[in-house]
């Protein structure tokens, strides 16, 4: 019920003006003059989600959001998480404290790329901690590949690689790794 209130009614509301950049980059492409200052915005894998989208359902703002409705869930599935960092129950937790906080509602039913990017980003961590632990080499492949994605969606993701190679540190320096 929270999902369809918070995220699935404001699919078919008007963009906003910074999800117009969206549409802007699908139908005028990464050449155009005016994307000049800011040539990083096109190169994100992001905005071939919403061309691909839009191919399929044609151009609308429930098509255009619709990729981020579908990385939100597997964000939320992530809490497994909470539950290797704080506490075994507290997954739950924190898929509901998730559903409370406004910038992550407004990130799923959002025409940008902030959803892909928690995705990917809570994907890095969850085969971090994972290869740390395990130190299979299955995790640490997804760990690489997901970790070189969270750039390509989007550079404000940038420090978060930061917070990747403070835990892996902290975790080497006190010997809780094979």
């Amino acid at each position: 019920m929270c999902i369809v209130r918070l995220w699935l009614m404001q699919l078919p509301s008007s963009f906003w003006v910074d999800e117009m950049v969206t549409a802007f980059v699908v139908h005028q492409g990464p050449a155009d003059p005016s994307l000049a200052v800011a040539p990083q915005v096109p190169q994100s894998i992001y905005y071939r989600l919403p061309q691909a989208a839009e191919a399929l359902l044609g151009f609308s703002e429930i098509s255009y959001r619709l990729p981020s409705i579908l990385a939100m869930p597997w964000f939320y599935s992530d809490c497994d998480l909470a539950a290797r960092l704080i506490h075994p129950q507290a997954g739950w937790f924190a898929a509901f404290a998730c559903l409370g906080l406004r910038g992550l509602n407004t990130a799923a039913a959002d025409a940008r790329p902030y959803a892909l990017g928690m995705c990917v980003a809570a994907a890095t961590l969850l085969f971090l901690v994972r290869w740390l632990d395990s130190a299979d080499w299955g995790d640490a492949f997804a760990f690489i590949v997901f970790g070189a994605l969270v750039w390509r969606v989007h550079l404000i993701f940038w420090p978060f690689y930061l917070g990747l190679a403070g835990y892996a540190l902290v975790r080497l320096a006190r010997h809780e790794t094979r």
